[in-house]
């Protein structure tokens, strides 16, 4: 069912059933409860702790176990389900479900950041908050980055402030009125399989965040994804599209852009000059001089340097200052010391010089080679803890590059042997752990001075934990524990 054209929580008499009591669900409860005490809630669950049986019983809200979800949705005109429930499995309730993300659309009065991709969502979105931050702008984040959309709604719900949000697969694949100001892909790669199937209905997903943008709207892809755009209903719109590194002719000659013009100006095809650009706007990201120089939609440069860009990927620079170039908005100089976010590639501890690094975030493993080589250029080996759930994804290939290298792999959890015989077959150094616990152990007793020891499971947190977060947590708690010892 498409969510309505209209705010359903002003209707009279509606009642509104909550699918789902984490943290989206209980935002959703406290935000209608107080905006809209009209509404009679009900909720669902397939199960229910008692601090949460407690909540709904203060606030006399029906709950239902999701086996009796025929009789719940009987009960309600509407269904918010949250992300992580695919809907598509419960077809006899499909018609009743309304987006939380469509929902958010319809109140949010102020401007609206989305960005979207497979790896490098979450370090973009903190790396953005800062700079608009800098400018003096009210930001927030929200959606996948572990704040609910509602919590937003609830606090921050003004003309004049910006919303950030990171968006998955999930929250995007129902979508319907999202129109952000400006929206941004990172990359796409083979993710979630298990729920979508193919890498085509995956993609087709992630570009739901681009269905419906305004006219004033600005789009920011990689260049690896405009054939795609320009093969759906983008094909007349401008892109604005993002290399990164110095691209070659032939890549430019994609965009109709001219190799000598590039030469000669270092200019790039903007709104000023967008014939040679075909109806592209291009943002490059290119070397000159050792110095990282961001080339932005209005033919200025900044130096990527001058952000101190030591605490993220270069890509999530070009991005960040892009995005911030995109809204006519110039971010000053920030503090990146507490920059890094919780669960990717924080530095834990170092244990008789041997660091120890949380990853937990990284859930895919396009993810987790780029966090091992990045340590591989300042520590002798890796002690890589590789676990979660594949989410249909083959593996195989990404363990692959990791042969001939300094890497030694402990693989726990669920998938452990699965792992681990995809790591015999590419003979690369590893063993097997059942639990966490006992993997954090062994790389303890593994690791020599000056290497390191990485927890990038590049899977879901599913096997073991309730979401990477835990999963983070627990490593770091067990970290801090040896190093007490």
């Amino acid at each position: 069912m498409s969510t309505p054209n209209m705010n359903i929580f002003e209707q009279p008499h509606i009642r509104i059933g909550v699918w789902g009591l984490g943290v989206t669900g209980k935002s959703i409860i406290t935000y209608i409860k107080k905006k809209y005490p009209h509404v009679t809630l009900v909720a669902c669950a397939k199960q229910c702790d008692e601090i949460t049986q407690k909540l709904l019983l203060d606030l006399n809200i029906p709950f239902f176990l999701q086996e009796q979800l025929n009789q719940f949705a009987h009960e309600v005109d509407y269904l918010i389900p949250s992300p992580g429930i695919d809907v598509h499995a419960f077809p006899e309730v499909l018609a009743q479900c309304v987006q939380e993300l469509d929902l958010f659309a319809q109140i949010w009065r102020g401007k609206t950041i989305a960005v979207t991709g497979s790896i490098g969502k979450t370090s973009t979105v903190h790396l953005l908050h800062r700079l608009i931050e800098s400018t003096g702008k009210k930001v927030f984040l929200g959606g996948n980055v572990g704040i609910p959309l509602f919590d937003l709604l609830a606090e921050h719900n003004t003309p004049d402030t910006y919303a950030i949000l990171e968006l998955s697969s999930f929250q995007l694949e129902l979508s319907s009125q999202l129109k952000p100001d400006v929206a941004v892909i990172t990359n796409i790669f083979p993710n979630h399989l298990d729920r979508h199937k193919t890498l085509d209905a995956y993609t087709a997903a992630k570009y739901k965040l681009f269905e419906h943008l305004p006219a004033h709207a600005q789009a920011l892809v990689p260049f690896e994804l405009v054939e795609y755009f320009r093969s759906r209903d983008f094909a007349q719109r401008p892109l604005n599209v993002f290399f990164s590194q110095k691209p070659t002719p032939t890549e430019l000659a994609v965009l109709n852009y001219k190799e000598h013009e590039y030469n000669q100006s270092h200019k790039l095809a903007g709104e000023h000059d967008r014939e040679h650009a075909c109806g592209h706007t291009c943002v490059l990201f290119i070397e000159q001089k050792n110095t990282r120089i961001c080339e932005l939609v209005d033919g200025s440069s900044i130096k990527i340097g001058d952000y101190d860009p030591s605490i993220s990927f270069p890509q999530t620079w070009l991005i960040g200052l892009s995005v911030c170039s995109l809204l006519g908005l110039k971010p000053q100089a920030i503090d990146t010391t507490h920059m890094i976010p919780a669960h990717r590639g924080e530095l834990v501890e170092t244990i008789n010089e041997v660091a120890y690094y949380n990853d937990s975030k990284s859930t895919v493993m396009q993810a987790t080679i780029a966090s091992t080589e990045k340590l591989l250029l300042k520590h002798p080996r890796v002690i890589l803890l590789l676990g979660g759930m594949s989410k249909g994804v083959d593996r195989t290939p990404f363990i692959k590059t990791l042969n001939n290298k300094p890497v030694f792999i402990i693989c726990f959890g669920k998938e452990a042997s699965a792992l681990a015989s995809i790591c015999k077959s590419c003979s690369i150094p590893h063993t097997t752990a059942d639990t966490l616990q006992q993997a954090c152990i062994f790389a303890y007793k593994e690791a020599q001075p000056h290497e390191a020891v990485l927890l990038s499971p590049g899977g879901t947190s599913f096997d073991l934990f309730a979401n990477y977060q835990e999963r983070g947590h627990t490593f770091v708690t067990l970290i801090k524990t040896i190093a007490k010892q």
